[in-house]
């Protein structure tokens, strides 16, 4: 099933420049923030709210591995 986040998610997964990563990152952050309250209001969705956590991890990794952000697990992006 496609959900309206995946767009800005796929976009930061794709892109290969670093100048314009972050902003990307950013606007995905936020769909997936926005769905994940809308989703928090109801009792439905389970399936879309297991795919917003795995989403959150691959930006996560993006942060960490390409980025360079700091991690803050020991031995690197396991999830």
């Amino acid at each position: 099933m496609d959900y309206a986040w995946q767009g800005p998610l796929g976009q930061a997964l794709v892109e290969t420049d670093l100048e314009k990563l972050p902003a990307l990152v950013a606007t995905a952050e936020k769909a997936i923030v926005s769905r994940a309250q809308e989703l928090a209001k109801s009792n439905n969705g389970r399936a879309e709210t297991d795919a917003l956590q795995a989403a959150i991890h691959q930006l996560l990794v993006i942060k960490i591995e390409r980025l360079k952000w700091p991690s803050i697990f020991s031995g690197g992006t396991r999830g």
